[in-house]
């Protein structure tokens, strides 16, 4: 008997069972042509094989154990009728969103606890080096995913990798740059003493802003492990600076030429 009381024939049955056997080779099929560009991948080049390899690991390590099949988005999207595609992708956008304010007010938490506790010792510190850091590779990874390899893990159905929209991509990547300058100024400010010519919190802030613009006017200078995050932090922000300029040449109207010479 089905759920509503009526008897299930058994060609009903077997009509279930074919479709059910339908859709398992089809999920296959599609797990075969994702992976497909990722070994052709490993025959050009091991070397970015590896890092591709790297970054997939990543997605499935803390916070994306929390957005799970947040990795996957993509390719599910290549795989939708264009409606239900357009309707997942603003459901998502909209998720994003929160997912950004929320650690937004988590990052303003971190500032408050740097500014309270950063002149003494206190396990209270061990909280904004887990979360900062935890937040830097979040970024980082969701970047490098979305630049490099989110494209060559999606399923070969004709459809090219989409984002909802190139000004929110754009201000999205804004809104990081900022991200990494505050993450990063909490990390020097939980150390604040391996700053030389520091004497208030807000200048381990100051600091990160000129490490990350590459200024570096020499009135600070960091000391022990901060060299190696402060090195860190500049090469993130060459990436970014490339990757900011990148979006805003993508969305500039092109011109066009009375000559005709712009083709």
């Amino acid at each position: 008997m089905s759920a509503s009381g009526y008897p299930i024939s058994r060609i009903d049955l077997q009509h279930t069972r074919r479709v059910t056997l339908s859709l398992q080779c089809i999920q296959k099929a599609r797990i075969n042509i994702q992976t497909d560009k990722v070994r052709q991948l490993r025959e050009y080049s091991l070397i970015a094989h590896l890092v591709e390899r790297l970054f997939r690991f990543l997605q499935f390590l803390p916070p994306w154990v929390i957005l799970r099949g947040r990795s996957d988005f993509q390719k599910r999207i290549g795989l939708m009728p264009p409606a239900e595609a357009t309707a997942e992708t603003k459901r998502r956008s909209r998720w994003v969103d929160w997912y950004l304010l929320c650690w937004l007010v988590v990052e303003i938490a971190l500032v408050c606890l740097v500014a309270l506790f950063s002149e003494r010792t206190s396990v209270w510190m061990m909280l904004p080096v887990v979360l900062a850091s935890w937040r830097v590779v979040d970024i980082m990874v969701v970047n490098v995913n979305m630049v490099a390899f989110d494209g060559l893990r999606l399923p070969s159905t004709g459809r090219a990798h989409e984002v909802a929209s190139y000004t929110r991509t754009l201000v999205l990547t804004v809104w990081n740059y900022f991200e990494l300058l505050c993450c990063f100024g909490v990390l020097y400010g939980t150390a604040i003493d391996r700053l030389t010519h520091v004497d208030h919190w807000l200048e381990a802030f100051y600091f990160s802003a000129i490490s990350q613009l590459t200024i570096g006017y020499g009135d600070v200078a960091p000391l022990g492990i901060l060299k190696l995050v402060a090195v860190f932090q500049g090469v993130i922000g060459y990436f970014f600076a490339l990757l900011i300029l990148a979006r805003v040449v993508a969305i500039l109207p092109r011109p066009r030429s009375t000559l005709g010479d712009d083709k």
